[in-house]
């Protein structure tokens, strides 16, 4: 219809505009951005929707490879027989790209590795998942003895019934890693959250609400929202990482704590409606250029 023959005609703008500009400057578009943007951030953003939209197969998987073959090294090496660049006639586009690369491919690892760790099924058969479940316990209530595994007292800590592992179906171990991560490495605040949580008439389901907010960072961090926020706090040591993810939710966990009782909460039924603002304020923060709020406790 209209709306598709608008977005041809855009599309074939765009590309004969990026031709003129190739014919005019004889640099191609990776070679511009590198040369125009200062700030490494934004220079990474703006390379890695580049890769992106290449008509080219070989950038465009640059651009999304999560599987750890690829090396900066090699993405390099792609891009200079693809574009057909001279690196000895521009050596600072070398320079300038190789961090941005760096940054590209190890978000993609990370998405790739956490969507493997949102895909493993908790099973109790499983040693190590009834290890760091129990674990998840003993860290949150040290005092307080499980009788058994299968008991009511898990809603102490915010599980909906006597067994947790039919809540981590939606976010799979990783809700549960998440959740272990915050509660060893900020203990005395993890504490702090759950005990606001079982408030008895503005409470909510502690643990519950952790792996809905893992699925909030996970959303974001598949869809693009929070590309450019890692690339930021990544700046200075260049690749991201799975703790960059695990900091971002504990940051987010002790702070919509503060939110919740900020918003006056009637009972737990207003839980979906704090919740949904919560996220939309955050996500302004995070769409801000530059980005200047950092989610972490440390």
């Amino acid at each position: 219809g209209i709306y598709s023959m608008s977005g041809w005609f855009s599309l074939l703008f765009w590309r004969s505009w990026k031709w003129m500009l190739r014919i005019f400057t004889g640099q191609c578009e990776l070679q511009r951005i590198c040369q125009r943007e200062t700030y490494l951030p934004q220079r990474s953003s703006r390379i890695a929707g580049s890769l992106k939209a290449s008509r080219s197969e070989a950038l465009r998987t640059i651009s999304r490879d999560g599987s750890g073959d690829c090396q900066p090294e090699d993405a390099l090496q792609t891009i200079l027989r693809v574009k057909k660049i001279n690196k000895d006639k521009d050596p600072s586009f070398i320079v300038r790209l190789n961090p941005c690369l760096m940054q590209v491919i190890s978000l993609n690892v990370l998405k790739s590795e956490i969507e493997k760790m949102r895909t493993e099924i908790y099973s109790q058969e499983n040693t190590e998942h009834e290890q760091m479940l129990m674990k998840l316990w003993s860290l949150l209530m040290p005092h307080v003895a499980l009788e058994s595994r299968i008991t009511k007292k898990w809603g102490q800590i915010g599980f909906q019934g006597t067994d947790p592992a039919t809540d981590f179906r939606g976010m799979g171990l990783l809700g549960l890693q998440c959740l272990v991560y915050f509660a060893e490495t900020y203990n005395d605040k993890a504490r702090k959250v759950l005990s606001n949580s079982q408030h008895p008439s503005k409470g909510y389901p502690y643990a519950i609400t952790g792996i809905n907010l893992t699925s909030i960072l996970v959303t974001w961090l598949n869809n693009g929202t929070m590309d450019y926020y890692y690339y930021t706090i990544a700046q200075d040591r260049e690749a991201v990482t799975l703790m960059d993810f695990l900091e971002a939710y504990c940051y987010i966990t002790y702070n919509f704590n503060q939110f919740w009782f900020d918003s006056k909460p009637d009972n737990v039924m207003s839980f979906p409606r704090i919740k949904d603002q919560f996220s939309t304020e955050l996500k302004k923060e995070l769409c801000e250029r530059p980005v200047s709020i950092k989610l972490s406790l440390s």
